[in-house]
């Protein structure tokens, strides 16, 4: 998505600024994509349109993200929060990581006490913005795992994930984000219970985000998924990693639920060029 400050934050300002402050908005980009955004003979793996919303959503951000900056020794962090400065002169550029906290805290200073900068609308092409959105296939799915023997939940994520990541690659589809998570069965409501992995692109190793850390007989994974390709292929990427686990383990799958889709046309209700709540 793009053109947020437009067509949420304003109208939440000019509907509700006596009671909400909006705080700036945040764009988070991967190194890995942002150095595709930044470097034009890269291979970008995505087609322009779809190209043409990631950089709108840089574009518009008050605050650029760069994520999992414990990936990056200082040289890199440096020139790559240099050249995002440079090309997006409207945004604070920051580089956090999730794992070790770095660099959170600057961040979550300029969310909870910062608030959203009156600046002119974008100029967003919704053509282009609608082709490059149904290029963009999704598929969500609920999928309950059990086996006899007790199984590694964290390992089986990572399995299922590079299994999808090959069949996507081998199939020509360009991996936006794939997120698994696995719910143990009776827990998980309250964060405990579960575990996750991640995929960022079709050249990036699956990686654990939570582990859950013991054994399980029994659980739910989640599975969200972005790419473009159709929403077929995606299914049956899905489907194919989950038939195709080892047999040895022992597991079983159903699905319980699946959706694959692309979505429609962006049609937002409301679109402010500039509130007079956010100019006085």
């Amino acid at each position: 998505c793009t053109d947020l400050a437009a067509t949420v934050g304003y109208p939440m300002q000019r509907l509700y600024g006596a009671e909400f402050t909006v705080a700036p908005l945040s764009v988070l980009v991967a190194p890995a994509r942002a150095r595709d955004l930044l470097e034009p003979l890269r291979s970008r793996g995505f087609c322009d349109d779809v190209q043409y919303i990631l950089e709108k959503q840089l574009e518009e951000a008050e605050l650029i993200v760069v994520t999992k900056a414990d990936q990056l020794d200082a040289d890199e962090r440096g020139s790559l929060c240099a050249e995002l400065a440079r090309r997006f002169p409207r945004a604070a550029v920051f580089a956090v990581s999730s794992r070790s906290g770095e660099g959170t805290a600057a961040w979550f200073r300029r969310v909870l006490f910062g608030k959203q900068v009156a600046r002119a609308t974008m100029e967003v092409d919704y053509d282009r913005y609608a082709a490059g959105e149904a290029k963009l296939g999704w598929l969500n799915a609920v999928v309950g795992v059990s086996a006899e023997r007790a199984f590694d939940p964290d390992a089986l994520l990572l399995a299922l994930a590079t299994a999808m990541q090959l069949r996507l690659r081998d199939s020509g589809a360009a991996i936006a984000h794939l997120k698994l998570m696995i719910h143990r069965d009776g827990e998980g409501a309250d964060g405990s219970g579960v575990g996750s992995a991640h995929v960022v692109s079709n050249d990036a190793v699956a990686v654990t985000g939570i582990r859950l850390g013991r054994k399980v007989t029994a659980g739910r994974v989640v599975v969200n998924l972005r790419a473009e390709a159709d929403p077929e292929a995606l299914a049956g990427s899905v489907s194919a990693a989950f038939l195709g686990l080892d047999p040895s383990l022992g597991i079983a799958s159903e699905f319980g639920h699946l959706e694959f889709f692309r979505p429609g046309r962006p049609m937002p209700t409301h679109r402010d060029f500039l509130p007079d709540a956010l100019a006085n």
